[in-house]
């Protein structure tokens, strides 16, 4: 340097050489920001004052693994393999032996990432939806919000991450979420959301059975996502019927008839759940019981029901052919009545409906009804109701044409236990002591004639 005057005052008199410094020696870097694993790192020290060139080392404390310290340059750089704190000091020293020092604390945070250990999960039309879309590592607290895309209508991204409120539209929808953590680092992900429509049971009803006859049904359902599943929540299928869990078919073969009131359930794979109630019936085959109508008395009130077991109630009775003049047909009860008016037999075709869904049983079987003018038992075969430990109202089995009195007795089977039939006027009466269906063949024989006719009790 050439100049005058010294920094001591003195005056130059010739070319000198010195040495200039105005501040002592200091670390102007008060602290260090915080970084993350595997993040390159680099800080550079700032320095003032002192004699170039300096060196910088480690006082004490110990750099984070990953990290190092340029001796020249003061540059702290590296890419840190694991999370925490590091307190440690710095130390310079120029050419001159001035020394310096600072202590610093590099926090090293873990890798700033979306929390994907559980999956965004479908939502469903109408119904309330939340979910959390979280962030690891970095510096708490987040701030979330929508970057780009479509957040399903209904549904609100909170900063917190929730992400939450009632779908209002079904449909595939796609969105980017940006969080940015403490240090203002910003991340962003993608998520594909799929909005359905609630699972319902669609099937209205189940068919009726017929017994010993194979039975299939197939469920149907709508909306949910997946594979459903089937059950019978409450109640019981009939015996012999079973309901595959996997697609919802009721098969098998019903050995008895029987009437159930059950719940379906059906079940997606996200949990979306259905219930139905339904009933289901099975029914007996429709048979004929029968097909010789009691013997019909010439002029006198005939009323009898045609025989049969089965099927399932409204049934509808047609025939084609011909009734003994003086009877008709009541097409809802099967019961042939009126008052015959020519002896002899008459033969038709009778054709019997029953309401089994969906498709009705039909039986059509031909009967045969015979008019005589003989002695013949006029009470209907088909006798009145009653109740175990009652005692019934006492009634008078009728007979009709051939000389009176007549003698009344039990042939066959036998009346309820409890009842008692009078066999000078065919008089039954008492109180029943079991319950059930009784048949008998009452015997009606004056002097000259015998005449036997199948009763039901």
């Amino acid at each position: 340097m050439h100049g005058k005057v010294s920094p001591d005052g003195n005056l130059i008199t010739k070319n000198q050489n010195f040495d200039v410094s105005y501040f002592p020696l200091n670390i102007a870097l008060y602290e260090l920001p915080p970084t993350q694993i595997s993040e390159n790192y680099s800080i550079q020290l700032t320095t003032t004052g002192g004699y170039l060139p300096y060196v910088f080392d480690i006082a004490y404390g110990t750099l984070a693994k990953g990290i190092t310290l340029n001796a020249s340059t003061g540059e702290i750089s590296g890419k840190p393999v694991l999370s925490g704190s590091s307190t440690f000091s710095v130390s310079v020293t120029d050419r001159k032996n001035n020394y310096a020092e600072r202590e610093y604390t590099l926090e090293i945070n873990e890798s700033f990432r979306f929390n994907d250990s559980v999956p965004i999960h479908r939502g469903t039309y109408g119904l309330s939806y939340s979910y959390n879309i979280e962030a690891n590592g970095g510096k708490p607290p987040y701030n979330f919000s929508k970057k780009q895309g479509t957040i399903p209508p209904g549904l609100t991204l909170q900063s917190n991450g929730n992400l939450s409120g009632k779908p209002s539209q079904t449909g595939a929808f796609s969105f980017t979420a940006l969080v940015t953590d403490a240090y203002n680092r910003s991340i962003s992900k993608e998520f594909d959301l799929q909005i359905f429509e609630n699972i319902a049971i669609t099937t209205s009803g189940l068919p009726d059975g017929i017994v010993d006859e194979p039975y299939e049904k197939q469920l149907e359902a709508s909306g949910g996502y997946g594979d459903f599943q089937w059950s019978v929540y409450s109640g019981y299928l009939p015996n012999g019927l079973d309901i595959a869990i996997s697609n919802g078919k009721i098969t098998g073969t019903p050995d008895k008839a029987s009437y159930h009131s059950i719940v379906l359930c059906v079940k997606d794979i996200d949990g979306r759940t259905a219930y139905k109630d339904m009933t289901l019936e099975m029914i007996d085959v429709l048979a004929l019981k029968n097909n010789t109508m009691p013997t019909a008395l010439k002029n006198s009130s005939y009323s009898e029901a045609i025989r049969f077991v089965g099927g399932k109630a409204p049934f509808l009775f047609e025939y084609t052919g011909k009734l003994p003049t003086g009877l008709t047909l009541d097409k809802s009860t099967g019961i042939i009545a009126g008052n015959p008016e020519v002896a002899g037999p008459d033969n038709m075709f009778i054709s019997i409906t029953d309401s089994t869904k969906p498709q009705s049983q039909i039986l059509s079987v031909n009967i045969a009804i015979r008019t005589t003018s003989m002695l013949t038992i006029t009470t209907p075969a088909i006798l009145p109701r009653a109740k175990k430990e009652k005692s019934i109202n006492s009634f008078n089995l009728h007979a009709g044409g051939g000389p009176s009195p007549y003698k009344w007795s039990v042939v066959n089977g036998h009346l309820p236990y409890g009842l008692q039939l009078d066999t000078e006027t065919g008089l039954i009466s008492g109180t029943p002591v079991d319950c059930g269906l009784k048949l008998g063949s009452d015997q009606a024989d004056p002097s000259n004639y015998l005449i036997i006719k199948e009763l039901l009790v």
